[in-house]
């Protein structure tokens, strides 16, 4: 068995108004993307960077995947996927670019995994996405498209599971939502990672981390008060 892990960096970062993509910011000097394959590298085989052709550039020192993007985090996350075939006990991380993990959270991921795609979350009251156990999966709602939201469980942009699993489960959606060049679907033209548990059915587990914790920024005042935090 090996461990593979993608970290999706293909966005558009419509709010981020800089033009270093948010995966190479740094936080108290130290590369975010750098700190994150750091992590990465303790469990994995290789550890890529989905990025687009635009910003291919920005990634010339890392491996990468290179796609034309601008269709959403799942469609990213397939696209990279489908570069491979895998053995049937490979497993895969897919996280996003633009977040920093605890080192804790990874162990605990890794040893909570028992064949199900695991969803670590932390408890929130007001979560802007919540993710809840739905019999053998997971199902995910979201507060920008205005479905029902109650306290609950966030998911902490990581997720873990058999590699040929959730590359089935991407294309599977994909197949479902593509429709005459483009993806239709009520949340949107995009294909949202999140909506294989929705769409697809994908053996899933919630892995409650109990405060342990994922940063991530849409603007760089948020990226401000994550580097606050780390402050030495």
């Amino acid at each position: 068995m090996s461990a593979f892990a993608f970290i999706i960096a293909a966005g558009k970062q419509k709010r981020f108004k800089d033009a270093l993509p948010k995966a190479l910011v740094k936080i108290n000097d130290t590369c975010l993307l750098d700190m994150n394959i750091a992590h990465f590298k303790k469990y994995c085989k290789e550890v890529y960077v989905v990025c687009s052709v635009e910003n291919a550039h920005f990634f010339k020192y890392y491996k990468t995947i290179i796609i034309h993007s601008g269709f959403g985090s799942g469609d990213a996350a397939m696209k990279a996927l489908n570069k491979f075939n895998f053995n049937d006990e490979d497993t895969c991380f897919i996280a996003w670019g633009d977040a920093l993990q605890d080192e804790k959270l990874y162990d605990s991921v890794v040893n909570h995994y028992r064949g199900k795609v695991v969803v670590p979350c932390n408890l929130e009251d007001s979560p802007y996405v919540q993710v809840k156990e739905d019999g053998e999966g997971v199902k995910v709602y979201f507060s920008k498209f205005h479905e029902p939201i109650t306290k609950g469980y966030h998911d902490l942009s990581l997720f873990y599971g058999n590699a040929n699993v959730i590359k089935d489960a991407l294309n599977k959606l994909h197949a479902l939502i593509w429709k005459n060049d483009h993806y239709e679907h009520k949340h949107g033209n995009e294909m949202e990672f999140l909506d294989i548990f929705n769409e697809v059915h994908v053996p899933a587990s919630i892995l409650d981390m109990h405060g342990i914790k994922s940063y991530s920024f849409n603007t760089l005042e948020e990226l401000e008060n994550i580097e606050h935090l780390f402050q030495k």
